[in-house]
C-alpha cells in the first residue's frame, strides 16, 4: 500500500535471465507493492516454469496472468494490448516494469508513486531511465554521454534505440558514477512531454481509472497508444520524474552487441545479488512442487542464476 492505495506492478514476462535480476528488487519493494503480476508472454517452457515457481514460492505476491484472447506467439503485440485491460481498478496505482529492468535506485519507486499522486494533471509518469531513448538524449545534453554521435530525441532512433554502443556508453556512465557516489548527476527537473512524443515504456506509473477505458481499444502498438494517442485524445501530457532513477538493459537491436561484447549484464547481476529478499513461504503442496520451491529458495539465497534460457 502507498498512502492508502493499492499498488500493483506488472511485467510483460518472457525472459528468465533478466527477470532473475528484477525479482531481487521486486521482493525488496514489498512494503510498497501489494502484488506483482507477470503477463505471461512466452511459450518457452523453462521461462514459464520459472514464473510458476516464483508464484508458488510467493503466492501472496506474484501472480501469473495468462492471455485468454488466444493470440499466437507471433502476435505478441496484440497479446500485450489485451493484458492492459486487466489494469482496471479505478484507484489502484499501477507500475509497469519491463522484464529487463536491471537496477532500481533506493527510493525511486516511492518517489515515482508520490509524484503520480501529487501531479494528477499527467496521464502517466515515467522514471528517469538509464538507456532509454529520450532519457539518453537528455543525459547527453547534461554532458553525461559523449557529444558524438548525437542521440536523437526520438524513441526509435538509429543512435538512441538501435545502436548497442549507445546503450554500452549509458551503462558505463552509470557504473562510473555509482562507483564515485555521484548518481545524482543523472537527475534532472521534471521533463514534460509537451508534444505528445512517443516514449519507450521501460517503466511507468499510472492510476487504473486513467487507462481502463482506453485500454479496451488498444489494438496494436500499445506503446503508441499509451504515450501518443491517449494523451492527445485526453489533452493530458506525460512526464519523466527526474529524481526517480532506474536502469534498462537493452532494446532488441542492442541486445546482441551488449551480451556478446560486454559484461554489463553480469555487473548488474552482481549488484542485484547484494539485495535482500524475503524468504519463500514453506511448501505445502506435492513433493515435486516442494523440490522446486527448495530449489528456488537456494537460488534466492545464493543468487545462482542457472543456465541461460534458449
Amino acid at each position: 500500500m502507498f498512502q492508502g492505495r493499492r499498488v500493483v506492478s506488472v511485467t510483460p514476462y518472457g525472459r528468465r535471465r533478466y527477470v532473475e535480476i528484477l525479482v531481487r528488487y521486486l521482493l525488496g519493494l514489498r512494503d510498497l507493492i501489494d502484488e506483482h503480476h507477470f503477463w505471461i508472454n512466452t511459450d518457452c517452457p523453462e521461462d514459464v516454469q520459472y514464473a510458476r515457481d516464483l508464484a508458488a514460492a510467493y503466492p501472496d505476491f506474484f501472480r501469473l496472468v495468462h492471455d485468454s484472447s488466444r493470440y499466437s506467439r507471433k502476435s505478441a503485440v496484440p497479446r500485450i494490448c489485451w493484458f492492459w485491460q486487466k489494469c482496471d481498478e479505478d484507484h489502484t496505482l499501477y507500475l509497469k516494469l519491463d522484464d529487463d529492468l536491471v537496477w532500481i535506485d533506493d527510493g525511486a519507486i516511492e518517489r515515482l508513486l508520490q509524484f503520480r499522486l501529487d501531479h494528477p494533471q499527467y496521464l502517466t509518469v515515467f522514471p528517469n531511465t538509464v538507456n532509454n531513448s529520450l532519457c539518453s538524449h537528455l543525459h547527453q545534453k547534461q554532458g553525461l554521454l559523449a557529444d558524438t554521435p548525437a542521440v536523437e530525441y526520438e524513441c526509435l532512433g538509429d543512435v538512441s534505440w538501435r545502436r548497442w554502443r549507445t546503450a554500452h556508453a549509458a551503462h558505463e556512465t552509470f557504473f562510473d558514477l555509482r562507483a564515485a557516489g555521484e548518481l545524482h548527476k543523472f537527475h534532472f527537473d521534471t521533463w514534460e512531454l509537451t508534444d505528445y512524443e512517443r516514449f519507450s515504456i521501460n517503466a511507468m506509473c499510472w492510476l487504473g481509472r486513467d487507462l481502463a477505458e482506453p485500454a479496451r481499444r488498444f489494438a496494436d502498438d500499445d506503446e503508441a497508444w499509451v504515450t501518443e494517442h491517449v494523451p492527445r485524445e485526453t489533452g493530458r501530457t506525460t512526464a519523466i520524474v527526474g529524481d526517480a532513477l532506474v536502469a534498462h538493459f537493452a532494446y532488441a537491436p542492442q541486445r546482441g552487441g551488449l551480451e556478446t561484447y560486454t559484461d554489463v549484464l553480469a555487473r548488474y547481476r552482481a549488484l542485484a545479488a547484494t539485495r535482500e529478499m524475503h524468504a519463500p513461504v514453506a511448501p505445502r503442496e506435492s513433493a515435486s512442487v516442494g523440490r522446486r520451491l527448495r530449489h528456488l529458495s537456494a537460488l534466492a539465497a545464493g543468487f545462482i542464476l542457472g543456465r541461460r534460457a534458449a
